[in-house]
């Protein structure tokens, strides 16, 4: 295991797209915290609630319900090429040549992908931090809604990474699994959401939108988003704990499918 960690991590030092994967988030994050943090300046925040402008500065949008969590999507594409580099460049044979052991060769991949996703994502929520704290100079930093956003984001974006990784084994083709890491969350869900939760006829299963896996994984770090119009259709969604719990389920069983189809399928 310690040589298919050292190979992965050799591996992805000598990648060009790792560097610019990790920039582009965090150019995103600088970017568009800075934005929001100035837009919100002329506010009172009293009124608006500190967790929520918080959480709104320091996830690009994402915690109050603007956007998609941007650098979750960058870090999923980090981990589809985690996998999609070596299958379409044929170099999965000498790196299964080099390490033999393919469930080391998975777990090491697995384990350096959440990593690197998990650490962008914090130093990117860090930086979003540092523009509160610039434009809101008394803002409390501190407290359960600072833990919600760190560990939220964190996790959320490590496991969408992961989601992209599974996805690359899965299909062997890096354009597949990058469509599907973006029309699913974006696009898919919301439209499967609509379907459950707005016609009468579905009032019996409406609860079931709730565990999506992407949206409920959002419930990490969300603080203010849709949710509170979609109530009174009487859908109610998940909390940070279950919503991700459901989206690390979600996460494990793509990783376990993936992982038995790379150790039974050939190279």
């Amino acid at each position: 295991m310690t040589a298919a960690l050292r190979y992965e991590w050799r591996r992805l030092l000598t990648l060009r797209s790792t560097y610019w994967l990790i920039a582009v988030s965090v150019v995103i994050a600088a970017t568009l915290s800075s934005l929001i943090a100035w837009g919100f300046s002329g506010l009172d925040i009293a009124s608006e609630g500190a967790g929520f402008v918080l959480a709104a500065i320091a996830t690009q949008g994402a915690g109050a319900g603007f956007a998609p969590l941007l650098i979750a999507y960058v870090m999923s594409i980090f981990g589809i090429l985690t996998f999609g580099h070596e299958y379409r460049h044929g170099m999965i044979r000498a790196t299964l040549t080099a390490v033999p052991s393919r469930l080391a060769v998975f777990a090491a991949k697995a384990l350096l992908t959440a990593a690197v996703a998990g650490g962008t994502a914090l130093l990117c929520t860090a930086l979003g931090l540092v523009a509160a704290r610039i434009f809101f100079a008394d803002m409390a930093m501190a407290g359960d809604d600072l833990v919600q956003i760190l560990l939220g984001v964190t996790l959320y974006t490590a496991m969408f990474a992961l989601v992209g990784l599974a996805l690359a084994a899965i299909f062997r083709n890096q354009v597949v699994a990058i469509v599907a890491v973006l029309l699913f969350p974006l696009i898919g869900e919301a439209i499967i959401r609509l379907v459950l939760i707005i016609p009468d006829a579905f009032n019996d299963i409406q609860d079931a939108a709730g565990y999506l896996p992407f949206d409920a994984g959002a419930q990490m770090f969300t603080f203010l988003d849709l949710n509170q119009a979609l109530q009174i259709f009487g859908f109610q969604p998940q909390g940070p704990v279950g919503g991700g719990v459901t989206f690390g389920v979600f996460t494990a069983v793509l990783l376990l499918i993936a992982a038995l189809l790379f150790v039974r399928r050939d190279a």
